[in-house]
């Protein structure tokens, strides 16, 4: 028991230390850069200080985030109000979060070393793509919960379990009213797998169960709205949060086009993504031509048509909008997972000498550096 507990710590120093290798190289928030001159980001960081001296997101200072971002970047502030050094330190956690869950993601599927050996790989083609940009965004901040509810759910289609446990869907909808409560555009993915699962069980006839699960679904939401009911509450800036960030956000951000239109440039801005970041749309597309079209990862179709069901739930609900700003692609990044454990499975099975070299690294950074 306590060698399995020193081996969970050892991974995550590990992913600490690949987080802050490639956080540090990449972020302007790092102590590297003289300063972060992203418009967004000094947004962010001037709320989080304003939250620090009394003054109240939404009432006080407007911007349309989640209150959440703001309270990630007033933990920034508390270390220092000078810089955004808090808020790289932060990025460093974040980021070694994300490597945790992708690696029990790959040892899903594949030994222990070569899970290993795909964290730097994936961690150089999340950082080197334009999406991550400055450093310190929304979905940057976002992606531990989604690599955390992936590997749930990739875990699931890899068990024996017939029906998802009222733990799995707690633990999906804190990670959901979290990002909700960061921004909520990227809530596709959970819509999407509450939605097929509901219709799984119903499927099987478990009636009671499908209703319950969505109600434990939404009870793990409502538990991440607790503390900003009690804060706007408290700071009588309940209504000033609903309207900027609920209201201001639906009615007036979006581009006012039809519908049709819209969803023609879902397609066109994600395809034009992926040719425009090889890097990162090879693996991507080989992952989804693996997962969908043999059984290398699964070979149930439920499992196929859900988790493609989660990832194009997630483009609709960030792209649909109309806008799409380089940062917005940066939440779809961990379902590259799926082409690096295919191209694991590849080298343990083929043995290549070539990935034995020394010279395997160097090989992949030349491929996704900029």
């Amino acid at each position: 028991m306590k060698q399995k507990k020193m081996g969970k710590i050892w991974l995550y120093l590990l992913c600490l230390l690949i987080a802050f290798l490639f956080i540090t190289i990449a972020s302007q928030n790092s102590f590297l850069y003289p300063l972060n001159d992203w418009v967004d980001g000094n947004c962010f960081f001037t709320i989080g200080r304003g939250m620090l001296h009394g003054m109240v997101p939404y009432r006080d200072l407007f911007d349309q985030k989640g209150p959440l971002l703001y309270f990630i970047y007033m933990l920034g502030a508390l270390f220092t109000e000078k810089n955004m050094l808090g808020v790289y330190f932060l990025e460093v956690i974040s980021f070694s979060i994300f490597l945790y869950f992708a690696y029990r993601t790959c040892r899903l599927f594949l030994e222990e070393k070569m899970s290993g050996f795909l964290l730097p790989i994936l961690s150089m083609m999340i950082v080197t793509l334009p999406a991550f940009t400055h450093g310190g965004s929304a979905e940057e901040f976002c992606l531990p919960f989604l690599m955390g509810s992936l590997y749930s759910l990739l875990k699931f289609w890899k068990g024996k379990e017939e029906i998802p446990s009222y733990r799995m869907l707690l633990l999906n909808g804190l990670s959901a009213g979290c990002v909700f409560f960061i921004k909520y555009t990227m809530l596709g993915f959970w819509f999407a797998l509450m939605m097929c699962f509901f219709f799984l069980m119903i499927g099987k006839r478990e009636y009671k169960r499908a209703i319950l699960s969505c109600l434990v679904f939404l009870g793990g939401m409502l538990l991440t709205l607790l503390p900003w009911l009690f804060y706007f509450s408290m700071t009588g800036a309940w209504k000033d949060f609903f309207e900027t960030y609920l209201i201001f956000n639906i009615k007036y951000y979006p581009n006012l086009e039809p519908w049709y239109l819209r969803i023609l440039g879902v397609i066109n801005k994600t395809s034009s993504f992926l040719i425009k970041n090889l890097g990162y749309g090879i693996p991507l597309i080989i992952g989804m031509v693996s997962l969908l079209f043999t059984k290398d990862l699964y070979d149930r179709r439920q499992a196929k048509g859900m988790i493609l069901t989660c990832f194009l739930f997630l483009i609709f609900f960030v792209l649909i909008g109309g806008k799409g700003y380089r940062y917005y692609y940066l939440i779809f990044t961990p379902f590259a997972i799926l082409g690096l454990i295919c191209l694991g499975k590849w080298i343990s099975e083929n043995h290549k000498p070539f990935f034995r070299k020394k010279s395997t690294y160097t090989f992949f950074f030349f491929f996704w550096w900029r």
